[in-house]
């Protein structure tokens, strides 16, 4: 007579016509897919200053925000969106010298990393722009997976 852990064992490990190798690699897959989903959503860093940049200039500072907010965060550069609005005005302390307001949204941003981003962020605007680490705003928001859209559909 078997035992109940033996019986039980052999419960759990007999194949089912549901557990074929195939649709094991489709759930595997599918999973693989949906956490895949979920890592990579939708940075988007939107820059706003009183500065005005050529062309040139105003691409290769996206180019490089791209690559920046891609690496911080660890998602894929396929999901950042950057968007650079320049000759805004924009006064700090009543004063019209060069600033910019920067607002960085994510699906799933931490409190936690917020502060090597700002580091990080004003470092790469003050390099490549001129502006003044202390002229700089940059507001965090982590976004609701159900408030958000993208391709047709939110990311809940």
């Amino acid at each position: 007579m078997a035992t109940k852990s033996s019986w039980c064992s052999a419960a759990v490990h007999r194949p089912t016509a549901m557990t074929t190798p195939s649709s094991l690699r489709a759930r595997t897959k599918r999973r693989r897919k949906r956490a895949n989903e979920r890592r990579d959503p939708m940075p988007c860093l939107r820059i706003e200053t009183n500065i005005e940049l050529d062309g040139g200039q105003a691409q290769d500072l996206a180019a490089k925000a791209t690559s920046l907010v891609a690496e911080s965060l660890g998602k894929s550069e396929r999901y950042v969106m950057v968007m650079v609005h320049q000759g805004a005005l924009v006064t700090f302390d009543n004063d019209q010298s060069p600033a910019a307001y920067c607002t960085l949204g994510s699906i799933g941003l931490e409190e936690s990393q917020c502060p090597v981003l700002a580091e990080s962020l004003c470092m790469f605007l003050e390099t490549r722009t001129g502006i003044p680490q202390d002229r700089i705003y940059i507001e965090f928001k982590d976004l609701s997976r159900s408030m958000f859209g993208w391709n047709g559909k939110t990311f809940a």
